[in-house]
């Protein structure tokens, strides 16, 4: 049985920025570091699993220059196939595609790293994830 996956990142590479899904994001965000310097998640996005593989389904239709790397027999990492192409340009399009097809998915974090130390909150109908210091605590949103 797969795990279901109800995230959704996005990451800005060395060279590209790319996107993709998961079922743990501390686990994922791992495999980037594996490769390297750590590489942080600019946005991850929580919510329905059907509307999370919707939204990359949408995306991979030719709505950004998209390039799929074959790097394992079953494994495909998208990236942008654009320098100029932002993660703030690939977040205007995640927010629009979430809100004209109703998918019921929220943002959870901004520059998630798996080795911050994180703590997950639920207020009301938000989920934040705070990032813990020594000092304070500080809110990403």
């Amino acid at each position: 049985m797969s795990k279901v996956k109800d995230q959704f990142y996005i990451i800005r590479g060395h060279y590209y920025t790319g996107f993709g899904i998961t079922s743990n994001s501390k686990e994922r965000n791992v495999d980037y570091w594996l490769h390297g310097k750590p590489i942080p998640f600019t946005h991850v996005f929580k919510g329905n699993h059907n509307h999370i593989l919707a939204l990359e389904n949408y995306l991979k239709t030719g709505v950004i220059p998209l390039v799929q790397l074959d790097i394992q027999e079953k494994t495909h990492r998208e990236w942008i196939n654009d320098d100029e192409f932002t993660t703030d340009d690939l977040l205007e399009i995640v927010k629009q595609a979430i809100i004209d097809r109703h998918y019921d998915i929220k943002l959870v974090a901004v520059d998630y790293s798996f080795y911050s130390l994180i703590e997950v909150k639920n207020l009301g109908n938000e989920i934040l994830w705070e990032k813990k210091s020594t000092s304070s605590t500080k809110t990403l949103s």
